[in-house]
């Protein structure tokens, strides 16, 4: 009826112990594959890259309505003179990162816009104006009229 040997069910600590670190192991080394702030700074240059075509395209329409680009060396005075709350742009898109800020140049038949990046792998050099921003300066990615 009553045996001495008693059959135990479950883990004993050592082996809880051994599972959670391996788990903890493993998890570093995803998250040091992945590197979420390389992530997040990919993320933030596809949104600034966005942001010079949006800029670029409401350029254009100024460009087709006035025959000539904004001669200005000011992304401030570009935003709020020219393109901001008019028929142009609604929203001037600004740079997603504090510190950061976008660039333009424009002497009536050309212009261009540029911005600072995060990520080495999108730097596009070769633009006339220099953005603020970045530690370093990686390069930067720069958008011209097409003419």
């Amino acid at each position: 009826m009553f045996s001495k040997s008693k059959k135990h069910k479950g883990f004993t600590i050592i082996e809880l112990m051994i599972v959670i670190s391996i788990i903890g192991i493993l998890s570093g080394l995803i998250l040091t594959v992945i590197d979420p702030e390389k992530q997040r700074a990919r993320a933030r240059d596809g949104v600034r890259q966005k942001d010079l075509g949006i800029i670029a395209t409401a350029l254009e329409q100024y460009y087709a309505d006035n025959n000539s680009y904004p001669t200005t060396s000011s992304i401030a005075t570009l935003e709020s003179t020219y393109l901001e709350n008019s028929n142009y742009l609604q929203i001037f898109p600004h740079d997603p990162k504090s510190g950061y800020a976008y660039c333009y140049t424009g002497s009536g038949q050309i212009f261009t816009l540029c911005a600072s990046i995060e990520a080495l792998s999108d730097a596009v050099t070769g633009g006339a104006c220099s953005p603020t921003g970045g530690a370093g300066d990686l390069g930067s990615y720069c958008v011209t009229n097409s003419f």
